[in-house]
């Protein structure tokens, strides 16, 4: 491992380029392998879960392997989560690495849209200071002066040169040298070249001295040899990368376990984070870790907020220092990017975390983000990403690669060191978190930047040969990089070459999310993928039959009426075309349109009413009165979220809901339900609907009643709820403890807003501060994309509801059903979202094979009216019924059968005696055990495939089921 063959010196001293390139995915298993090998604590036995997958050639420039070690870094990360998910009792699969996607990872900052804008647009057309809120910026500059005060300038010696930062003061820095910031120059590169001519009147150490003299930030660019002799080289070389320690302080603290949470199933749930960080490296990690579930509070700035809770504290001022105090109090991890040891003076520091861990009984990880690591000369130095760049040898090595004189340095293409120092710092995290739940104490890490850039010259990592690098560069026809370029530039070089030769950028890497303050965010979505539906799609290559950032607009029938024309909208450019479909299925999802009722008075309101899909995190209603409309599952959810931050909550409604506890007697209650259970429910349905409603109302008070030991008051209104044959019912058992303590009061329904920020309620109650309106009202299906969709009236005098659409078995338009179907139209038609969604599609997939057979078209279009006939007598029982409901004992056993899964076989008829009498265990197990879909994949019946490994899964799951959920498990669950 420590030579895998290699050349000295092609790059300049201390170098190891390969000697012959190895593609990027087996490098990547090679490098795993070693730095699993080298990372204290971290275990190896998964090693071999690890699947990593992409093309040949890198999507870097340049000679260092940064995209494979953010691929490796990432796969740690992955199997660290797996290793604490197993502690949590959480199985997971395999995990896939996708390493193309993983070279986008250091690229983060330039990729990032903001409403369909990249950054990089966004900075070509001035408008990145409207930005600003949005982007981790600490200076925007104002002129070219300003901003060529950051880039690499020769100096007096032409074989050494040097990184200038003057990024936190560019004024005070260009008047130290004499120069004038507020000068006017045609171009950048006019204002590079003045700033270079007085750069050279120094040599480096005289540099150094001006800087140290002015408080300046600034770094001689050495080779890797020459860095590796200096006295700070060798002191960080003494630590690992990844470097975390159990402390003295706090080494008897009990273990912290993990959350048993089966409501998050991702590792870090119910893990707490206070991140101090503005520059790019602690965000990245924060985002990270909330990826993975932590909840995690960014205390220092609003932005790079994804996944975040945020709070703008100023530490100068008392009251904010309180307040911070108060977010750590309880925090498992702390993130600090500041300088080693300066938030001491503020109380903030290693020694004041580790008391405060020991007096609470309960360690803490504290996580040092820096430049030069934990000691040694430089140790409290300032210092970025381009100062690591230029200390460790990775700019100088950069420069040599693109054929400049010995000495001409170039920043590396991206924020490697920061990007890469947020993945390391995941790591130590989590192995310290591992640690922790097994043995108890506290724990300090300290990531720096130099260290990962210096990891990337030692020969065990190796450089890429010169002919790979202009292999790369063939390939992608980069922009040249140069020594005055700014990191921001590179960035951009490297998303245009992107866009125009490759289409890394278009493989749906990208997930959206929506800021507090309403702006549409794209971001790279998490790279570590354990078995999943991404890993099916890429098994079945359905990748390539995907279009990304394509939003339909509009499906109609083209004018012959012979097959769809959707009209496509390309996301962010906006750019719209029509495209032509023989066969269209809908699969848009109910959760789509928001519902938002509307009352009188309403628009003279001022104050703020949103839906409930519009909210984003609590801190919008910091100090607010808020009136929270409804009561469902997203009220629960919602709820003691806003209680923690607003001055007043409310919850009004018009009637109660089901209390459903998510376990029960120490298992989720959703394992009440069985097959045979559900077929009896089913029977019942069909046969004696008003027994079954009567039984079905019993039942969901009895649960209601078994909910706690709590004793709903009266007044709370919550036991007077719809039938849940006509009403679903939603989880808000968390607001029960804030209805016992006063922070949350049950309102009536809303009648009227009064003007001014005053509301009446149905009982006459007004309340007169009401600052916001949260609405969580539901959803509905969208059809505005299916205009071509007949609706109509159910022909029954009790309806007055609205008109229905017209689809047999709520999937198929009558006249269209050989070529359109609607999969958001079905409500209480699934045993379970996912799972039946499989089986719906194999309905839909035989059918249009000819494998199964619709009715007529006029038998649908009976269907149809009986059909809302139906819907119009239960609409007379709650007007308030969602019209998309099917009978649940009609539609599954019809999709069943037309899906060929052969459930027949658990039946009474003679297909499931004969089961019964040939394998009685499956029968049993399948009959009264886990109801999963892997069920749907186990009978032959010639209409669909099986999956031969079905059986063993199903005894799998169910062990899966009775491992957790019994014996002391259960017992240490109930409690």
């Amino acid at each position: 491992m420590s030579n895998h063959g290699t050349t000295r010196d092609t790059y300049g001293p201390g170098t190891f380029a390969d000697a012959e390139y190895l593609p990027l995915v087996p490098e990547c298993h090679r490098l795993l392998k070693y730095f699993s090998n080298v990372t204290p604590g971290f275990t190896q036995t998964h090693l071999d879960h690890v699947k990593f997958h992409g093309q040949e050639l890198p999507i870097l420039p340049g000679p260092l392997k940064s995209q494979a070690m953010a691929a490796v870094f990432q796969a740690m990360i992955g199997l660290v989560g797996k290793e604490i998910s197993e502690l949590r009792g959480v199985e997971t699969g395999s995990i896939s690495i996708d390493a193309d996607k993983a070279g986008l990872y250091p690229a983060t900052p330039a990729i990032l849209s903001i409403d369909g804008r990249t950054v990089a647009q966004i900075q070509k057309d001035g408008t990145l200071l409207k930005a600003g809120k949005d982007l981790d910026r600490k200076v925007l500059t104002k002129n070219d002066m300003h901003f060529r005060s950051w880039a690499i300038y020769p100096t007096k010696d032409p074989q050494v040169w040097y990184q200038i930062m003057g990024n936190l003061d560019p004024a005070g820095f260009l008047r130290a040298y004499g120069l004038d910031p507020t000068l006017e120059t045609s171009s950048r590169t006019e204002a590079y070249e003045i700033i270079k001519a007085e750069m050279v009147k120094y040599s480096a150490a005289e540099l150094e001295q001006k800087n140290m003299e002015h408080g300046f930030c600034g770094q001689t660019c050495y080779s890797p040899a020459q860095w590796r002799e200096t006295s700070m080289g060798k002191s960080l070389d003494k630590y690992p990368v990844v470097n975390y320690r159990r402390t003295n302080l706090g080494s008897s603290l009990s273990p912290v376990p993990f959350s048993t949470s089966q409501t998050d199933l991702r590792p870090l749930a119910g893990i707490k984070v206070v991140e101090l960080a503005r520059v790019i490296a602690g965000p990245a990690m924060g985002a990270a870790l909330a990826a993975l579930g932590a909840d995690v509070i960014k205390a220092l700035s609003v932005s790079l907020t994804a996944g975040k809770r945020t709070y703008s504290l100023d530490l100068k001022v008392e009251s904010d220092r309180q307040k911070l105090h108060e977010l750590i109090g309880d925090a498992d991890v702390i993130i600090q990017a500041f300088r080693l040891r300066s938030l001491e003076r503020k109380g903030f520091g290693l020694d004041d975390a580790l008391r405060m861990a020991e007096k609470r009984g309960k360690g803490i990880v504290y996580v040092d983000l820096n430049c030069y690591g934990p000691d040694g000369y430089y140790a409290e130095r300032p210092g970025f990403q381009q100062i690591a760049d230029a200390a460790s040898g990775c700019s100088y090595v950069c420069g040599r690669a693109y054929g400049f004189e010995p000495g001409t340095s170039v920043l590396p293409p991206l924020p490697i060191a920061d990007m890469l120092a947020g993945a390391v710092g995941v790591i130590d995290t989590m192995l310290a978190l591992r640690d922790r739940a097994k043995s108890g104490g506290s724990y300090h890490a300290t990531v720096a930047l130099t260290a990962i850039d210096a990891v990337q010259l030692k020969q065990e990592v190796g450089l890429y040969p010169p002919e790979t690098v202009k292999k790369i560069q063939d390939t992608y026809k980069f922009a040249p990089m140069t020594p005055d370029l700014h990191v921001e530039e590179l960035l951009y070089i490297l998303s245009d070459s992107w866009a125009k030769h490759s289409d890394i950028l278009n493989r749906g890497y990208m997930v959206g999310f929506e800021t507090a303050w309403g702006k549409s965010h794209n971001i790279l979505s998490p790279i570590v993928q354990y078995e999943n539906g991404s890993s099916y799609a890429e098994h079945f290559k359905l990748i390539e039959h995907i279009s990304f950032n394509s939003s339909v607009q509009v499906v109609n029938r083209n004018s012959d009426d012979s097959g769809w024309i959707l009209q496509v909208e390309k996301v962010g450019t906006g750019e719209k075309e029509s495209r032509t479909f023989d066969k269209v299925v809908f699969c848009h999802g109910y959760q789509t349109k928001r519902v938002m009722p509307t009352f009188p008075g309403q628009d003279k309101f001022e104050g703020e009413i949103i839906h409930s899909q519009q909210y984003r995190s609590p801190e919008a209603f910091q100090d607010k009165t808020v009136v929270i409309l409804g009561l469902s599952t997203t009220t629960g959810e919602i709820t003691p979220q806003v209680i923690s931050t607003a001055k007043k909550v409310y919850v009004s409604h018009r009637s109660g809901q089901m209390m459903v506890k998510r376990m029960r007697k120490g298992r989720p209650t959703d394992l009440i339900i069985s097959w045979r259970r559900r077929q009896i429910t089913q029977w019942m349905a069909k046969n004696i609907p008003n027994f079954y409603r009567y039984l079905a109302g019993w039942g969901a008070r009895l649960l209601s009643s078994q909910f706690s030991d709590v004793k709903l008051d009266p007044e709370w209104r919550i036991q007077s709820f719809r039938n849940p044959t006509l009403r679903l019912p939603g989880l808000i058992q968390d607001i029960v403890p804030h209805l016992q303590d006063g922070s949350l009061k049950s309102l009536y329904g809303i009648k009227r807003f009064l003007g001014g920020r005053s509301i009446e309620f149905d009982d006459g109650t007004v309340v007169d501060d009401v600052d916001s309106v949260i609405l969580t009202t539901g959803y509905c299906a969208d059809f505005s994309v299916s205009p071509f969709i007949e609706k109509s009236m159910p022909k029954s005098p009790t309806c007055r509801g609205p008109a229905i659409q017209r689809l047999y078995m709520n999937v198929f338009p009558p006249k269209y059903a050989d070529s359109c179907a609607v999969l958001c139209y079905s409500a209480f038609g699934k045993n379970n979202g996912f799972s039946f969604s499989d089986v719906m599609n194999m309905a839909i997939s035989n059918i249009w094979r000819g494998v199964s057979k619709l009715p007529s078209y006029q038998e649908m279009e009976q269907w149809v009216d009986d059909h809302q006939k139906w819907v119009a007598a239960n609409w007379a029982r709650e007007p308030h019924l969602d019209v998309s409901m099917v009978k649940q004992y009609e539609f599954q056993p019809w999709m069943h059968q037309q899906a060929g899964t052969g459930m027949e076989n658990l039946g009474w008829g003679l297909a499931g005696w004969k089961f019964w009498w040939k394998d009685r265990q499956m029968y049993n197990l399948m009959n009264h055990g886990v109801e999963t879909a892997h069920m749907f994949r186990y009978f032959e019946t010639g209409k669909r495939k099986t999956w031969e490994g079905a059986r063993d899964e199903i005894i799998r799951q169910n062990k899966i089921v009775e491992e957790n959920f019994s014996g002391k498990k259960k017992k240490l669950r109930e409690e």
